[in-house]
């Protein structure tokens, strides 16, 4: 059964183009858009290394989140992983603060730590929930620079 009205016929119906919200310059080619994300190289997604930063990592922890970090094996760089527990509560809240974290990390604690080869494991307790952007970079940012000061002097 057709929802069409009887008087318009489909072939009639003209659909005005989409706007570009992306401007274009003077030549008509598009200009390279930069990723606003972190990349999924920087990700650890394999079980083992998860496993071994659990065991071996270096734990720092605060009211709201803990951290475990590693040296990153030979020729790797750089990963993070972000863990929200289901204690924390229903999925949208969860995902929610791990994309914060996934956000604060890529902006304020990866380029300070560009030089160093790492891996980071980023576990948010409860508490954490209710923390707004800044409340969760400042405790990101305490924990990775203790961790830092830790790190130097063993």
């Amino acid at each position: 059964m057709s929802v069409w009205p009887v008087n318009i016929r489909r072939s009639s119906l003209r659909l005005t183009p989409r706007l570009s919200l992306v401007e274009q310059p003077a030549s008509g080619a598009l200009s390279p858009r930069r990723r606003e994300k972190l990349p999924r190289r920087q990700i650890i997604r394999r079980r083992v290394v998860i496993q071994g930063l659990r065991t071996q990592g270096k734990r720092q922890s605060s009211r709201y989140l803990v951290l475990l970090v590693q040296e990153a094996p030979a020729g790797e760089e750089s990963q993070a992983a972000f863990f929200t527990p289901k204690r924390i509560g229903a999925a949208h809240l969860r995902n929610r603060l791990r994309r914060r974290m996934r956000e604060v990390y890529r902006r304020f604690i990866a380029p300070a730590v560009t030089g160093e080869k790492r891996l980071w494991l980023w576990s948010a307790r409860p508490e954490a929930a209710s923390m707004t952007f800044m409340e969760l970079k400042e405790a990101m940012v305490q924990l990775s620079d203790r961790q830092k000061i830790s790190r130097r002097s063993s």
